[in-house]
């Protein structure tokens, strides 16, 4: 994911960040040491995972996807 403009630290955990003309809140990466209008970029796979409300808009949810490396699927 490229470099985007943080909007607002929402929480500990929790950014809304821009992407061009569209806004989405990325949830469960730390935000010590950012603060509204930083710039950053997420170096990890991740995954929308549902949507919220931010004021007349609604927002994506983007979350860590939960990859574990060594494993594999088993055919069902």
């Amino acid at each position: 994911m490229a470099k985007r403009n943080v909007v607002q630290v929402v929480d500990k955990e929790n950014m809304l960040l821009e992407n061009g003309d569209d806004a989405f809140c990325l949830r469960g990466f730390p935000t010590q040491n950012i603060v509204d209008n930083d710039r950053v970029q997420v170096n990890s796979y991740v995954e929308v995972t549902g949507t919220r409300k931010y004021g007349a808009l609604t927002i994506l949810v983007i979350e860590p996807f939960p990859l574990q490396v060594g494993t594999t699927a088993s055919p069902r």
